[in-house]
């Protein structure tokens, strides 16, 4: 087992936001440690990565999720221990695709350490198709089982790479991974079907269903924010909804764990459909939800729809 030894000297973040990261000369260091467990030390920028790492580097890794579970990771604003714990991580797994706009400049304060891997790497996006974003890449890619699994394959890459002593560990751990996945989409698929057709409509807080809706056969009804860093949306586009929820006699929309939830209630409110306001897509679950992995989340928001859309 290696011993790991971090030194950090002259490195103190005193601003860090969205826009800039200042960055001024100090005294700061971490204790001289001997690592007696797990190889390698990663990080990850949020809890859905975060799992999907565990699930593939097994005991050779203790993983940390940079964005704790129920805060965005699109608007996230990194701290001072966040740059400590990434600098002295062995790698770091990121989604790619901007979703974590805050990540180049969080990992430029870094000074080029540790090596970064991107684990959406040959996804081909859809588009964001309107607001402030409109044509960046949708990230919520891994809301389609199928494209997860590309993720896993990317990570296992990035394991490789990183600790080749480990090969066959992570290629066994994602094989075995990748057929629970393959098993999870089979059901989402089979599930579903309990949903008529006419009802398979989502309207939700964040258009963050676009792979899900193209992989499972739903329709995207609507939806209040193009991606959720948005501004607070207009009242016309409130209005539309609920002019779009009537016609259709919605039975349900779905609310995002970490989105505003108001509009929703107001469309809710005024077309008298449910709202169900326990959709998990930027974060897993805290323990116990029922949603606190990558599988448990998909299977949750499935459950979820069967039972607001379903007969």
């Amino acid at each position: 087992m290696r011993k790991l030894i971090v030194g950090i000297a002259c490195v103190l973040i005193v601003a860090v936001s969205f826009g800039s990261y200042e960055i001024i000369s100090g005294s700061l260091s971490v204790p001289v440690a001997g690592r007696d467990g797990p190889d390698l030390e990663l990080v990850a920028t949020y809890s859905v990565i975060c799992d999907l790492v565990r699930q593939v580097a097994g005991e050779r890794a203790v993983v940390h999720s940079l964005v704790p579970p129920g805060q965005d990771p699109h608007t996230y604003e990194p701290t001072p221990t966040d740059l400590l714990q990434v600098t002295a991580a062995d790698g770091v797994f990121y989604h790619g695709m901007d979703l974590e706009l805050w990540f180049d400049r969080f990992m430029a304060a870094t000074g080029g350490k540790p090596e970064v891997w991107a684990v959406s790497k040959g996804v081909e996006p859809l588009s964001i198709d309107g607001g402030s974003y409109a044509g960046y890449p949708d990230p919520h890619a891994w809301m389609d089982v199928t494209l997860a699994q590309k993720y896993v394959d990317n990570i296992c890459d990035g394991l490789i790479d990183l600790d080749p002593g480990g090969k066959e560990v992570y290629r066994r751990n994602a094989d075995r991974y990748l057929r629970k996945l393959a098993l999870l989409d089979d059901w989402i698929r089979v599930r579903v079907q309990e949903i008529p057709p006419e009802n398979r409509l989502l309207l939700t807080s964040e258009n963050s269903f676009q792979y899900f809706a193209r992989a499972y056969d739903f329709e995207i009804l609507g939806f209040i924010y193009h991606i959720a860093p948005e501004d607070e949306p207009p009242a016309r586009r409130v209005a539309d909804l609920v002019d779009l929820s009537r016609e259709a006699d919605l039975p349900a929309v779905f609310a995002e764990t970490t989105v505003e939830l108001r509009p929703l209630e107001q469309i809710a409110r005024e077309t008298g459909a449910e709202l169900i306001d326990d959709i998990y897509v930027d974060s897993l679950g805290p323990p116990g939800s029922g949603a606190d992995s990558y599988v448990r989340m998909m299977r949750h928001n499935v459950e979820r729809f069967v039972a607001g859309l379903g007969p």
